[in-house]
């Protein structure tokens, strides 16, 4: 049965946004050259969501071309939303086609799907080794070191906007990118890299490729550590997603907002440090907690509340899970600094009275320059560029 040729997949997922919106701003004739290889054929379909996979499947088990009204009928009436998604992409991708009311598979992207059934078979995946070579790359963005990358990596991290290409520091879109999970943070990369390419198809099928677990050897593939000297790593299933991923988890967060972190690796305390306060290291254990300082300075980096809660989260030891405690105050946190305006301002004190305060401060309403005024203790902040103005009503009406 070709349906069970492969898993189905999630209807969305970071691959969809990454490269299948990629291919959707190629063009048909393009498009059609790259479906002539079997591999990248395979690769598109997938990544496809559950609904396309099956609408593909079907049209592959029927002849000629198939009635619109007849194609509508294989998904029950719940799944409309997500069938006209589906059909909507298969058409975009130029896999899906139709004239008259009446729909078939693209005869290139048809045959080589085909052949990729019979091919994928005697593909054996290599054993796999892993490496920490990716660790390092985002050690570096960590550290803004970028001494010990490749140039074409470093220009990835740049590209993608991730790091600054003068100062080499991490942006606020970098400190997300390090919270996402590794399957995420390689598509991101590969993504920059399909997107600044010159040639198209011969990218697309060095990826295709890597999901067989089969690929020539590549300076940016051996830099990001998905090749080690033109063999496979294990990185390769992290990103396809090929294999079952045992993700163990390491963290542990107490109702007193006491955080353990039960590993030995750099780059886990690097990223920890983002937004918990370490207080000490024992050979495999670090310790810390999570403060109002160090959660506010995460936000002011750019991480959000839920993306700590879902770090935290996704990276707890078994059985222990984040207290629902921790993740309230973390919006708490949240918005509390969402609440607090910065602006640049001049401060007046020292009233000889509440009646010289009060004059003042109907002046900067009328003025529209009032930031803050505290009555009881006769200070008011001033816009700084109504400064001047101030300044000349306090001297002609107060002194």
């Amino acid at each position: 049965m070709i349906a069970s040729s492969e898993p189905m997949r999630p209807e969305e997922g970071e691959e969809e946004e990454v490269l299948l919106k990629w291919l959707q701003g190629l063009g048909p004739a393009l498009l059609e050259q790259i479906y002539r290889h079997w591999e990248c054929a395979l690769l598109v379909y997938r990544l496809l969501g559950a609904v396309a996979q099956y609408t593909v499947q079907r049209l592959l088990l029927t002849e000629g071309p198939t009635h619109f009204e007849s194609v509508r009928a294989w998904h029950p009436l719940e799944l409309r939303p997500r069938q006209n998604a589906a059909l909507l992409l298969l058409k975009k991708l130029q896999i899906v086609q139709g004239r008259s009311n009446q729909v078939w598979l693209n005869s290139v992207f048809q045959g080589s799907l085909i052949v990729s059934f019979r091919e994928r078979h005697r593909h054996p995946v290599r054993k796999e080794r892993r490496e920490d070579v990716f660790e390092n790359v985002l050690m570096a963005l960590v550290l803004g070191d970028h001494r010990r990358l490749s140039a074409e990596i470093e220009g990835l991290l740049v590209e993608a906007g991730l790091a600054s290409g003068g100062s080499k520091r991490i942006s606020k879109e970098g400190f997300q990118f390090l919270l996402a999970d590794r399957h995420v943070q390689l598509w991101r990369l590969l993504g920059q890299f399909l997107a600044g390419g010159s040639n198209e198809e011969a990218d697309l099928l060095a990826i295709s490729r890597l999901a067989l677990f089969e690929s020539e050897p590549s300076p940016l593939f051996e830099a990001l550590g998905l090749l080690h000297q033109g063999e496979p790593t294990s990185l390769i299933s992290e990103l396809f997603q090929a294999l079952p991923q045992e993700q163990g988890g390491y963290i542990v967060v107490e109702t007193n907002y006491k955080v353990y972190a039960y590993t030995r690796r750099p780059l886990q305390l690097a990223i920890l440090q983002l937004f918990v306060r370490l207080k000490g290291r024992f050979a495999d254990m670090a310790y810390g907690q999570l403060t109002a300082a160090s959660v506010q300075a995460a936000y002011e980096r750019g991480i959000t509340a839920s993306q700590l809660a879902a770090f935290l989260r996704n990276h707890a030891k078994e059985g222990t899970g984040l207290p629902p405690v921790i993740e309230d105050q973390l919006h708490l946190w949240e918005r509390e600094r969402q609440r607090l305006k910065v602006a640049d301002g001049s401060l007046y004190q020292q009233f000889a009275s509440d009646e010289d305060l009060l004059l003042v401060v109907n002046e900067a309403t009328r003025l529209s320059a009032l930031l803050y005024v505290n009555y009881s203790r006769r200070i008011v902040a001033i816009r700084s560029e109504a400064h001047p103005a101030i300044k000349a009503f306090i001297k002609a009406e107060l002194q």
